[in-house]
């Protein structure tokens, strides 16, 4: 997990401003790498190679620069360091480094400034008492195999490393089994599984191939996915079908994992998911079985409609095959002569009123959303539902708002009277933190006629957390002429914790005539826990004759634990007397 965490954040925090990391794994082979000395030695190193300024606080002696040692960390940004396996240093030195931790960073430590510091500290001597006891363990499977005189050649012979141990395990069992297809088709199953399997679940998902023909097979994790995808819906097929069904003690076995898990096998397996004849039931449009399964579903997820159609289940869990079988002409109602039965999306409503569109708008499955467009009346208007759930959705809102404008042009409105939703569309859009931008672009570039700014509309981007700085952009730039800077606007900037302060500097630069610094504002930027200090020093730089200190500012500031400091270092510099 250290190292995961370890690489995972070094790639991220190297796109990242002004967040560091640094870490350090005990090597029991290494003296000077398993002590607390060491891992300060460490940490601090990687800390300065980053930030050069902090050397001239790690120079001097520790008592000449305990008090002020760590004031400029917060300067530095966000920093994160992990600390794996500390169960490998010595008794003693965990003591005096747990210790000294506490003492330096713990909750009573008196100061002026708070710590922008994370540590993760990870101990796992049962895991390592488990890895002996099971390597003693195939050890001494080994020895069985071969005479005395020969043990210490054998025991050299086994591989230190796990890779290399996992390899030799690999091979053995495929030279030694009479069927190593076996081994890899268990193998594949393992690989793919939510969860892990227990035996009885293992042994009942084998019995996916006992009437096929033997023959050279290799692991492919798609065929794997839909290979379990279909054993799972038979043995469900198999429980649900009828009373008393036909199913063995091994299916009961694996009820639960198929009962969750099905769809996620079906949705990984991606085009080799087939539906086969014995399925046909399951997966047409009125199906008891289904259903059955539903509310068993629900009793282990705990979410959900209580009733939902087939084509819920295609844009939830993202799996086309489902919309084209169903829609087929096996499946088309008596006297129809088309290839295919046409989409009506209103039609499938689940008992919570959302349609398998609107579903597969908050899911973001663009093949599915693609599919029940195309199989759709072309003429019908998209509902409201279907066009704030796309604008909402926060990493796909684009690609799929992008989809309704290509496939439907005309028939996708925005106006007031078509959108039924509590929030208005473009409202949605600009609260979108990952893709509001994208979305917002989109809007004004192919709907523009149709939106109105209002002040809600202005007042979500400035509050937009992740995207706020550039749908403001945009709603200053393509539409400025609506753009009205109210109090409540300029609060949501000063509040907004990631990207208030590029809003506010957008905001007084282009509009910066309409604003009047209320106690209101300057309250929030206060109480403003990450951007707080940025958006107070714009206040006061460009509308310090406006800014006053009150005692609720006071407060706000004393309250805001992570950077009320800097923001009333600010206060009292500019406004002390």
């Amino acid at each position: 997990m250290s190292m995961f965490l370890a690489e995972a954040l070094s790639e991220a925090f190297s796109k990242t401003p002004n967040k560091t990391l640094a870490y350090f794994f005990y090597d029991v082979g290494y003296d000077t790498r398993k002590t607390a000395t060491a891992i300060v030695h460490r940490l601090l190193l990687q800390l300065v190679q980053q930030h050069l300024r902090l050397i001239e606080h790690v120079l001097p002696k520790y008592e000449e620069r305990k008090a002020r040692a760590f004031d400029s960390f917060d300067a530095s940004g966000r920093k994160y360091c992990v600390v794996d396996a500390l169960d490998e240093c010595k008794k003693d030195e965990q003591d005096t480094l747990l210790k000294q931790i506490e003492e330096t960073f713990g909750r009573d430590r008196s100061s002026a400034c708070t710590l922008n510091l994370s540590i993760l500290i990870t101990s796992r001597p049962q895991d390592i008492d488990k890895f002996i006891d099971e390597k003693v363990g195939l050890a001494c499977q080994e020895l069985e195999k071969v005479a005395s005189k020969r043990a210490v050649t054998c025991l050299e012979k086994i591989p230190l490393g796990l890779q290399s141990l996992y390899n030799q395990l690999l091979d053995t069992a495929l030279q030694q089994d009479e069927d190593p297809d076996t081994v890899k088709r268990l193998l594949g199953f393992v690989i793919v599984v939510q969860r892990p399997l227990s035996t009885p679940e293992l042994a009942s998902a084998y019995h996916l191939y006992q009437d096929e023909d033997e023959e050279e097979r290799f692991i492919s994790e798609l065929e794997a996915y839909s290979a379990l995808a279909s054993r799972c819906i038979d043995c469900l097929i198999a429980k649900y079908s009828s009373p008393g069904g036909g199913h063995t003690k091994g299916d009961n076995d694996f009820v639960p994992y198929s009962t969750q898990f099905w769809p996620d096998h079906a949705h990984m397996a991606k085009e080799e998911f087939q539906i086969e004849a014995r399925q046909a039931e399951f997966f047409s449009i009125d199906s008891r079985t289904r259903n059955t399964w539903w509310k068993e579903f629900l009793l282990q997820s705990f979410w959900g409609p209580s009733t939902v159609s087939v084509f819920h289940l295609a844009a939830r869990w993202g799996i086309p095959l489902i919309v084209k079988n169903a829609l087929s002409s096996e499946n088309r109602p008596s006297g129809e002569t088309a290839p295919f039965s046409l989409y009506i999306d209103s039609a499938y409503k689940g008992s919570n009123r959302t349609t398998p569109l609107e579903e597969c708008a908050m899911s973001g499955h663009i093949d599915v959303f693609c599919l029940m467009l195309e199989r759709g009346n072309p003429l019908s208007h998209v509902k409201g539902n279907v066009i704030s759930a796309a604008v909402r959705n926060r990493e796909r809102g684009a690609a799929l708002l992008k989809v309704l404008f290509d496939q439907r042009r005309d028939q996708v409105t925005i106006t007031e009277d078509i959108v039924t939703t509590t929030e208005d569309i473009v409202e949605a859009a600009a609260r979108n933190w990952d893709s509001g931008a994208k979305v917002m672009e989109l809007l004004l570039g192919r709907k523009g006629d149709q939106v109105t700014i209002t002040e809600d509309i202005v007042k979500a981007a400035a509050g937009n957390r992740g995207s706020g700085a550039e749908v403001m952009e945009l709603l200053l730039g393509r539409k400025g002429d609506q753009v009205m800077i109210t109090e409540n606007i300029v609060k949501a900037a000063a509040g907004n914790w990631d990207s208030g302060a590029e809003v506010m500097e957008l905001l007084l630069g282009r509009k910066g005539e309409q604003i009047t610094i209320t106690e209101n504002i300057v309250k929030a930027a206060a109480e403003n826990s990450w951007s707080g200090a940025k958006v107070m020093e714009l206040l006061l730089d460009q509308k310090g004759d406006q800014v006053t200190t009150t005692e609720n500012i006071v407060k706000a500031a004393a309250g805001n634990e992570r950077s009320g400091a800097e923001v009333m270092e600010l206060l009292l510099g500019r406004k002390g007397d």
